[in-house]
């Protein structure tokens, strides 16, 4: 088995704690733990906050696929669907050669990629936008003006606020200095 680097581990921890935050407000919240899987599922219409993370690393394609298998019949057991994370940088050998194949077998498709970064950034200088207000995500509707603003994010700058915003204020409340940033790269989006 192959060995990840730290800022790896340290950066699909904290995706799976996020995720466990913005879940916890709902009243169906799921935040369990199973061999090799992370549950963060609030049960919401909006899939991308109903997640399953593969949390080992594997080079055994018959672990992957059990996995896989269990997060299939824990996705399909639920009337909201989800995604399934799976760091492509924790599969090596058997177990990322046939992924693809595994992935087919239980109808998940591959959906978008994410790439876990760490470091030293905090604290950060907001550079500030005169129109943007900040609101705690608490219901369907502030989910849709999220996943909105996200969308929009991707290619104008207020996105560089958000962020930059997000951050500080977690420095100003916390005092943490070092911060995981993740960019989507791979996920895998059950049926």
């Amino acid at each position: 088995m192959h060995t990840a680097n730290a800022e790896l581990v340290e950066s699909l921890h904290q995706f799976i704690t996020t995720w466990r935050l913005i879940g916890k407000p709902f009243p169906q919240f799921d935040a369990t733990d199973r061999p090799g899987l992370a549950i963060s599922w609030p049960n919401t219409g909006f899939p991308f906050y109903n997640s399953l993370f593969l949390t080992e690393q594997l080079t055994d394609a018959r672990v992957l696929q059990d996995r896989v298998q269990e997060a299939a019949a824990y996705i399909r057991a639920r009337p909201h669907g989800g995604l399934f994370v799976v760091c492509l940088d924790n599969l090596s050998g058997p177990a990322k050669e046939n992924l693809a194949a595994i992935l087919s077998k239980a109808k998940f498709l591959q959906a978008i990629p994410t790439t876990g970064m760490a470091g030293d950034i905090l604290p950060m200088e907001s550079p500030g936008h005169p129109a943007l207000r900040f609101l705690r995500i608490w219901d369907d509707s502030t989910i849709r003006d999220f996943a909105e603003l996200n969308c929009v994010s991707h290619g104008v700058p207020i996105g560089e606020a958000v962020t930059r915003h997000a951050l500080q204020t977690a420095h100003e409340a916390t005092g943490i200095r070092r911060s995981a940033l993740h960019s989507v790269r791979q996920n895998i989006l059950g049926e």
